[in-house]
């Protein structure tokens, strides 16, 4: 889910996703009807920018589950106790 910040999803929901998504499923629907074969390749596009293009600080779904596959998540290192002086 995607959030604007920490705190309570229901509140720190971007629900601007919501109409951006729905805009270009339409328009990708209305290019797929008038010409298929470059409403085809579109979808595929922004498909594949999704899945490798970094959106903010976070990594790219495909980086994610890179990560997963080397097991780089699972082996983080433990945090270093602090001292006071």
């Amino acid at each position: 889910m995607p959030l604007e910040g920490h705190g309570n999803p229901a509140t720190a929901f971007n629900w601007r996703l919501i109409p951006a998504t729905a805009i270009l499923a339409i328009t990708l629907t209305g290019f797929e009807k008038i010409a298929p074969d470059f409403g085809n390749a579109l979808g595929m596009l922004a498909f594949l920018a999704v899945l490798v293009l970094p959106s903010g600080n976070a990594p790219s779904p495909a980086e994610n589950l890179a990560d997963i596959v080397t097991n780089k998540l699972g082996t983080q290192q433990a945090p270093v106790p602090v001292t006071k002086k």
